[in-house]
């Protein structure tokens, strides 16, 4: 499973998918307790980290799962490496940087220069990562705060921005058709940082992929609402 952009392997509710599976997450470099080498980064370079990991651990085969950042490294995977996955599951993902993630991340980037606290960062990136539901729920939104201040390896800001400089020039749109596992594209409805229109694309130009969109969510789907976001995991990775 594969983390998006300042997200590190504690983003994903592995237990609910440890049943059936033997369940993978790691740090993507320049997050979480992954090395911060100086960037510029490629989102290759992800690609290449993912599967020498995966080669050390003896992995030769396996269903992909990435979010974001990491459903866009997984496109790369499944297109260059085209043995190494089985199934596949791109989870808010598109073919390039959308405009509004620009922007978000741009600003991010300058309230790190600002020197703005990590707990204002957090709050300010509310209204983009969450769709209204969970907005308008006060202990969810103090639950979600808490965890980003209080968790140990807090994203660097040399980090954020070598991944960021990563994501502003990737472009998927040639591989795609390169891709020939069996495919779910999910897409969170009112996603903003990922717009639906990036999942339809995806659905279009990946042969064979199935598109399932998750109502009343955002780009955190799998915080809003990880019953159905993993259910459809599951459901496809069984299938």
């Amino acid at each position: 499973m594969i983390s998006g952009l300042s997200a590190d392997h504690q983003m994903w509710e592995t237990a609910r998918l440890a049943t059936d599976f033997r369940v993978t997450v790691f740090d993507n470099r320049g997050c979480g307790q992954s090395s911060i080498p100086e960037g510029p980064y490629r989102l290759e370079m992800l690609a290449r980290d993912t599967l020498d990991l995966c080669a050390k651990l003896g992995i030769h085969k396996t269903h992909l799962v990435g979010h974001s950042m990491g459903g866009h490294i997984a496109q790369i995977i499944a297109a260059t490496a085209p043995d190494f996955v089985d199934r596949l599951v791109i989870a808010c993902s598109e073919p390039t940087f959308s405009v509004i993630s620009q922007l978000a991340t741009s600003q991010q980037i300058a309230l790190y220069d600002w020197g703005v606290p990590l707990e204002v960062r957090a709050r300010n990136y509310l209204p983009v990562l969450f769709y209204m539901p969970f907005l308008k729920d006060s202990e969810r939104v103090e639950s979600y705060i808490r965890s980003v201040v209080s968790h140990p390896y807090p994203m660097t800001q040399q980090g954020y921005v070598a991944q960021t400089e990563a994501l502003r020039v990737f472009d998927t749109r040639a591989l795609l058709k390169e891709i020939r596992c069996p495919t779910r594209i999910i897409a969170a409805e009112h996603d903003l940082l990922t717009p639906m229109a990036g999942s339809e694309f995806l659905c279009r130009e990946i042969p064979g992929a199935e598109l399932s969109v998750i109502p009343e969510s955002g780009h955190g789907v799998f915080i809003e609402r990880p019953e159905m976001f993993y259910g459809l995991i599951l459901e496809f990775l069984n299938g």
